[in-house]
C-alpha cells in the first residue's frame, strides 16, 4: 500500500468514527432531552383549574398525552369555565372564545353552546364534536424531532405542536342533532355520526348495536353497530353484509382489540379489517377473556392468532382440539372426559437493576397445555359456581379450583420489584388449582363476591391451594413494543459497529506504523548500498538499483 492510499485509508476511518460518535450523540440527547422535555414546571406548580387544564403565572394551559402543557394563547383567566354543565375534561370558554385543548372553536357561541352528550356541543346553529383526548397532530420526521428537542434544550425556540384536541364540524341541519344508542352516536334523523365522523349510508333509525360477549355473558358493543343491511366499526362501513349472528368480541384482555366474528362463514376481523379468511372456516377458542393475551382463532389447518405488532395471522401450530371431542366445561378449561388441556397467558419483564418496578412489558404469551400431571378419573363433576365466573369442581377423590379471576386481580405491586418475583407469577397464577382440604374447599364455597383477589391470592401464597402445571404444547407471543425493539436492537448494533470500527482503526494504524517503519529500515538499507556503488563508482549498477526501488513502490 502507497502512502497515497494509506492516507486516503485513515481520512476514511477517522471520518466515519467522527459520523459515528455524532450520531450516538445525538441519539443519547434525543432521550435525554424525551426524558426532559414535560412542562415540569407547569405540573408541579400549576394551579388546577378542571379537567385537563391548569393555571401558572397568570396564564392557562392544557395537558396533552404527549406529557406536556399546552398554552392557550389569550385566555382569560377570570372568565374561565367549563363549557356547559355536560363535562369534558378538554372542553373549556371564557368570555370571548370557546376552546377544545389549546384551539379555538371557531363558530361556537360562548353564550349559547351547551353540551349534548358524548362530546357533541352546539350553540343551535353549529354542532361540533370535541374530542376528549388528545391525539397525535401528524407526522414529524425522528431527526427534525430531535433537532427541535435539542434546539428547544439549548435556545428556548419552540417545539411542533405534536399532539392536539380534534375538532370535527357536523354537517349544518335544519333539524337539532340529538344523542342515540347511549349517547354513541349523533344523528339529525338523516345523517349519523361516530365520534364526529359521518357513518356513510347509514339508515339512522334502524341503527342499533352489534351483539356482543364478554365472560360468556351477552351484551351490546360500544364499537360496532349496523343498520340491519351495513356493518359499522365506529364510523367505519365494513365490506361484509349483516347477519343476526354476527357478535363482537371486544377488548381483548388488556391488549384493547376489537374483533368481530361472522359464523355464517367463519371469518374473524379485528376492527374493520378481515384478518382471518384464509383458512376459514375458524371457531373463537372461547368468549372468555381472563386468562389470555391474544385470541386464539381454531381451525382444522391448526391455530392461528393475529400478531397484532407485525399485522399479519400467525400459525401458532397443530389443533390439539381436533384429536378428541373436547368441551369446554369452565373458561379456558376443556375436557373429553380422559384429559384435559387448558389455556393460560403470562407477560414476561424485564426489569431494571436500580428501579426494577419500572421495568418494561418485553412480550405477552398466550399458551395451550395439556394437563398430565392429574390422574383423571371419569369427567369432572361441578360443585358450585363461586366468585368471579370461577368454580369448583370434583374428579376422584380430589377437589379443584378452576380460576376465572384472572392476573389483573391477583398480581400484588411486590410482584415487580424484582426479576425473580415477576417471573414467579408465571408459576402461581395459573387457571386450575387443587385444594388442598376441606376447610379451603368450605371457604370458596362460602365466600361472597368481595375482595376476591386478595382471598384468592392469600389461598395461593398460603399454599391451600395448589398451582397445576401441564405440558405446553403450543405457544403465541405478541412483543409489547416491537418498534421500540427494534431500536434497542439497532443502538446495540451501532454500538458494536462502533467498537469493531475503533478496534480495527487501533489495529491498521499500527499495522501502517510497521510497514512505514519497516519502509523506512529497507530505504535506510537501499541508500547504503547505492552509497557503496556511487562509491565504486559503478553507475550501470546503480540505475539497475533505481529501476528496482522504482518498480517496488508502483
Amino acid at each position: 500500500m502507497n502512502e497515497k492510499n494509506r492516507n486516503a485509508l485513515v481520512r476514511f476511518l477517522i471520518t466515519l468514527l467522527i459520523v459515528l460518535m455524532i450520531f450516538v450523540l445525538f441519539i443519547g440527547l434525543y432521550f435525554l432531552m424525551f426524558i426532559n422535555k414535560s412542562n415540569n414546571e407547569i405540573s408541579t406548580n400549576g394551579k388546577g383549574l378542571f379537567g385537563n387544564f391548569k393555571s401558572y403565572q397568570g396564564k392557562i394551559y392544557v395537558y396533552t398525552d404527549d406529557n406536556e402543557y399546552l398554552l392557550l394563547e389569550g385566555a382569560d383567566l377570570d372568565s374561565f369555565q367549563p363549557a356547559s354543565d355536560y363535562h369534558s375534561p378538554s372542553v373549556a370558554k371564557d368570555r370571548k372564545n370557546v376552546y377544545c385543548g389549546n384551539r379555538v372553536v371557531e363558530g361556537l357561541s360562548t353564550d349559547k353552546v351547551r353540551g349534548l352528550g358524548n362530546n357533541y356541543f352546539t350553540d343551535g346553529n353549529n354542532t361540533f364534536y370535541l374530542s376528549p383526548i388528545s391525539e397525535k397532530a401528524r407526522n414529524i420526521s425522528f431527526f427534525r424531532e430531535v433537532f427541535e428537542l435539542i434546539n428547544n434544550e439549548f435556545t428556548g425556540d419552540e417545539i411542533s405542536q405534536r399532539y392536539e384536541y380534534e375538532i370535527r364540524k357536523l354537517e349544518k341541519s335544519v333539524g337539532e342533532y340529538n344523542t342515540i344508542l347511549d349517547g354513541l352516536v349523533a344523528t339529525n334523523g338523516e345523517k349519523s355520526y361516530h365520534l364526529g365522523r359521518l357513518m356513510p349510508n347509514a339508515d339512522s333509525d334502524k341503527l342499533r348495536r352489534i351483539n356482543h360477549i364478554s365472560e360468556g355473558e351477552a351484551s351490546l358493543s360500544y364499537n360496532y353497530f349496523t343498520d340491519g343491511r351495513n356493518v359499522y366499526f365506529g364510523s367505519k362501513l365494513m365490506d361484509l353484509k349483516f347477519n343476526e349472528k354476527i357478535i363482537s368480541l371486544d377488548s381483548i384482555a388488556r391488549a384493547n382489540q376489537y374483533y368481530l366474528f361472522n359464523p355464517l362463514d367463519g371469518t374473524v376481523y379485528l376492527d374493520d379489517k378481515l384478518i382471518a379468511s384464509e383458512n376459514a372456516p375458524y371457531e373463537i377458542i372461547s368468549t372468555f377473556d381472563s386468562h389470555i393475551n391474544q385470541l386464539l382463532l381454531l381451525s382444522e389447518s391448526g391455530v392461528y392468532f393475529y400478531n397484532t405488532t407485525e399485522g399479519e395471522l400467525q400459525l401458532v401450530g397443530e389443533n390439539p382440539f381436533l384429536a378428541s371431542d373436547y368441551k369446554e366445561i369452565a373458561p379456558f378449561i376443556f375436557s373429553d372426559g380422559e384429559s384435559l388441556l387448558y389455556v393460560d397467558a403470562y407477560d414476561k419483564k424485564s426489569m431494571r437493576k436500580r428501579f426494577s418496578h419500572t421495568g418494561k412489558f418485553d412480550y405477552m404469551a398466550t399458551t395451550i397445555n395439556s394437563l398430565d400431571s392429574i390422574k383423571i378419573e371419569g369427567n369432572f363433576s361441578k360443585l358450585a359456581d363461586v366468585f368471579y365466573g370461577s368454580s369448583v369442581w370434583k374428579n376422584g377423590d380430589d377437589y379443584y379450583y378452576f380460576d376465572n379471576v384472572g392476573d389483573s386481580y391477583l398480581v400484588d405491586l411486590e410482584d415487580f420489584f424484582d426479576q425473580e418475583s415477576h417471573d414467579r407469577l408465571k408459576e402461581i397464577i395459573v387457571p386450575i388449582y387443587k385444594i388442598k382440604d376441606e376447610i379451603t374447599l368450605n371457604k370458596i364455597l362460602n365466600k361472597d363476591d368481595t375482595l376476591v383477589g386478595e382471598f384468592v391470592r392469600g389461598l395461593i401464597d398460603d399454599g391451600n391451594i395448589i398451582p397445576m402445571h401441564g405440558r405446553e404444547l403450543l405457544e403465541a407471543k405478541t412483543y409489547h413494543n416491537l418498534k421500540m425493539l427494534k431500536v434497542k436492537i439497532w443502538i446495540k448494533r451501532l454500538f458494536l459497529v462502533f467498537i469493531v470500527l475503533a478496534f480495527s482503526f487501533f489495529v491498521i494504524m499500527l499495522i501502517i506504523r510497521n510497514r512505514t517503519k519497516n519502509e523506512y529500515d529497507r530505504a535506510i538499507y537501499e541508500y547504503e548500498k547505492i552509497r557503496g556503488l556511487v562509491d565504486k563508482g559503478d553507475m550501470q549498477e546503480i540505475r539497475k538499483k533505481l529501476d528496482e526501488i522504482n518498480r517496488k513502490n508502483r
